[in-house]
């Protein structure tokens, strides 16, 4: 999985925190309508971006009052340029974002752009704020999807609004104030809440010296901590200590990004199974890892137990963590899966045949391909292994240009890695009526050398009369136990969107404890106490 799909939306969650607060007596200055405001006294502040330590791009917010429409609003900006160099390869990968909000001097939210232009690719997001419903208009290389949120809040803020409240509240340690906002990528409307830990003093590494107020802001199960100064525009920002984005007092001329290595979303295992990259055939398998537990009333356990795992928490030998027994979820010689065309799917199934502006299943090329590609199969199963295959062989296995590429992009491309792989079978497999969603995780992988790793990955599913795993990037439908599932990446679902980065931050390192493979033959680590799954996690908060 590329860690650029992962870093730019955690770099744009990161910057969701931007809010300057404006002075009052300031004048609203005449400009023309929101879509092409220019207000004429902006006032701008700079950032550096860092990915644990590396600097990779920066960004320019701005700030002004004006009047939009006749209303007195604010207007707050943002241009975000990233450019990602990997080490092993030389590689580059670069994006830009801008965005505009804008929203009234009481803090209500009126309407908000991003656009996003990720190597051959550009998305954008509108966002248009109504008394009781948000209209939600998501674009991908022109296709787009529009939602609707009905709701009864009436605190859907900016961010200047909330900085306004801790400060009625006094700012002192412990103040909190919560609200709510509209959170693009699940597609829904999260409560957030800003809370105050203290003042500090923030070096940044430029070698500036800032003294700042320290913000927690939790927002569903992701949490932002933002370092303000006395006029509340932020002086750090920080995503788990992995992503930071610190003031620096101008832009950057002729910006050059550090090489970078990477986040450590592989790890080298001690045990290597017997087979190669495709030839897995263990039916179970024990892991366990180190885990400072985390979990609360809005953070859901970091591993549910599923198709895929069992799973415990444990606390043992004063470590805590979690255990995994992972399930082989291969399907047998004689299964009967229903013929095309399904009848009588349900409406939580059916809704994984509808097009997305990132998988336009309703593309003319990809529906010709689908087609093409299903023709003459006997039933669901064998039109999905003959997409699996077709994915599998067509997709050069290496990065494009684009760190987040849709599926049409990646059929364009011609190359990709395994989110590509994920992303084209979905599209094809809707395309030729077969419900399918994304999936994110982290798999096991013996390599062609012998040695064995633990790696972020994405993968699918496919409806053949009950959800089966399929992995396009080796051309399998059915998996054995070497999945460790994570989410669903899906638009509209927020359940779980928070683990992956929670994985880095504590950079989990899997230790495989026990495995049987399909002949009976199994291994068990020597002096090691098997954990007790009687009484497996169940899923919390969904």
């Amino acid at each position: 999985m590329k860690t650029t799909r992962i870093l730019l939306a955690l770099l744009l969650l990161t910057f969701a925190v931007w809010s300057p607060t404006i002075a009052e007596d300031k004048p609203a200055t005449e400009t023309k309508p929101a879509a092409e405001a220019k207000p004429a006294a902006e006032e701008e502040y700079y950032y550096l971006v860092y990915m644990v330590g590396k600097k990779i791009g920066w960004a320019k917010a701005t700030q002004a009052r004006a009047k939009v429409d006749g209303k007195d609003m604010f207007v707050e900006g943002l241009h975000l340029y990233m450019k990602v160099k990997r080490a092993h390869d030389g590689m580059e990968f670069e994006t830009i974002v801008e965005s505009k909000d804008y929203s009234l001097t009481s803090g209500q939210s009126v309407r908000s752009w991003q656009t996003t232009k990720n190597g051959g690719q550009t998305s954008r997001t509108e966002i248009e704020y109504g008394e009781k419903a948000v209209t939600l208009t998501q674009t991908v290389d022109g296709k787009s999807a529009t939602k609707t949120l009905n709701h009864d809040y009436t605190d859907l803020y900016a961010g200047h609004h909330a900085w306004k409240q801790l400060k009625m509240k006094g700012i002192k340690p412990g103040a909190s104030f919560v609200f709510h906002t509209v959170e693009t990528m699940s597609e829904k409307i999260l409560s957030t809440t800003w809370t105050i830990k203290g003042e500090t003093e923030i070096k940044t590494g430029e070698g500036l010296v800032y003294s700042a107020l320290t913000v927690e802001q939790q927002t569903g199960e992701q949490k932002v901590t933002a370092y303000y100064d006395d006029g509340g525009v932020p002086v750090k920002m920080e995503f788990g200590g992995i992503i930071a984005a610190e003031r620096t007092p101008k832009m950057p001329e002729d910006f050059k990004p550090d090489v970078f290595e990477g986040l450590a979303n592989m790890t080298k295992s001690d045990v290597a199974l017997p087979g190669g990259v495709t030839q897995f055939t263990a039916s179970s398998m024990e892991v366990h890892f180190k885990f400072k537990h985390d979990d609360s009333d809005i953070v859901p356990y970091l591993y549910d137990t599923n198709g895929y795992h069992d799973v415990i928490k444990y606390e043992r030998d004063g470590e805590t963590g979690y255990a995994l027994k992972l399930k082989a979820q291969k399907l047998p010689a004689d299964y009967k899966a229903p013929a095309l065309p399904f009848v009588g799917l349900s409406d939580e199934v059916k809704a994984f045949l509808k097009p997305t502006p990132a998988c336009p299943s309703d593309d003319k090329d990809l529906l010709a391909e689908a087609q093409k590609q299903v023709t003459g199969a006997t039933d669901s199963l064998d039109a999905a292994r003959k997409l699996c295959s077709f994915v599998c062989g067509y997709l050069g296995k290496e990065s494009g240009a684009t760190g987040n590429a849709s599926a049409l992009q990646a059929y364009k491309e011609k190359k990709g890695d395994c989110t590509e792989h994920s992303a084209l079978f979905v599209a094809l497999a809707r395309a030729a009526g077969l419900p399918a969603r994304n999936c994110s995780g982290v798999v096991y992988l013996t390599m062609s050398d012998g040695g064995g790793v633990f790696g972020m990955h994405a993968w699918s599913e496919v409806w053949l009369g009950r959800w089966v795993p399929v992995d396009a990037t080796v051309n399998e439908v059915g998996t054995s136990a070497r999945y460790m599932f994570v989410n669903h990446s899906e638009p509209g679902t927020e359940y779980g969107q928070g683990r992956q980065m929670r994985l880095l931050e504590q950079e989990v390192r899997p230790v495989i404890g026990y495995y049987e493979m399909e002949d009976g033959k199994n291994w068990t680590r020597k002096d090691f106490k098997r954990f007790d799954f009687s009484k497996p996690l169940v899923p919390k908060g969904k």
